[in-house]
């Protein structure tokens, strides 16, 4: 209730936000073994990093690989024009490409990894058990990646910024990587 009166005349710097920075640059530094080594000299228990699990993507991929810039984390409702916004340009710019696959990771006793190509009407979907969710957003965009391996061509739109982090830098955990070179 508090915080809603807050926001009433447009404050928004709530220890929610204050928070959720925090959590990003954590995460963020956990992705590296630099980041890992201050995180741990600050005193921070680190649990299933991701560099200490991660393979290499295989070069036939990362050449053909390019991550457009991610957008900032925005919070759903305070920026919830910025973020409408975003998904209209998505849509504008990869929507009717036959090469645009949209990836989702679920929690589920299973693990459901979803990707899914509206135009070509198809939909491939994985069982995996994954500790961290990351290494399921990436075991995700690994199923788009092996379905569209023979087109020359591919978008894959997904939503957690780390696990496109992890694409874009070239490692990606083990379940993924089993995913993407089969």
């Amino acid at each position: 209730m508090s915080t809603q009166k807050l926001h009433e005349p447009g404050i928004s710097n709530t220890v929610e936000n204050t928070e959720a920075h925090r959590i990003g640059q954590f995460e963020r530094l956990k992705t590296s073994h630099p980041g890992t080594v201050t995180l741990k000299r600050l005193g921070y228990r680190i649990h299933g990093t991701m560099h200490a699990t991660t393979q290499d993507i295989p070069d036939c991929i990362t050449r053909a690989l390019k991550v457009a810039p991610i957008p900032k984390n925005m919070n759903p409702t305070l920026h919830y024009g910025r973020r409408l916004d975003t998904c209209h340009n998505i849509e504008r710019i990869y929507g009717n490409s036959s090469y645009t696959w949209y990836t989702d990771a679920a929690n589920t006793s299973t693990g459901g990894h979803c990707a899914h190509n509206p135009i070509q009407q198809r939909t491939i979907t994985a069982s995996v058990l994954t500790s961290p969710s990351i290494e399921a957003a990436e075991a995700a965009i690994a199923l788009a990646v092996t379905s569209s391996q023979q087109d020359a061509r591919m978008n894959i739109v997904s939503n957690p910024q780390n696990a496109c982090r992890q694409w874009a830098s070239g490692r990606i955990g083990k379940t993924a990587h089993r995913l993407a070179i089969g």
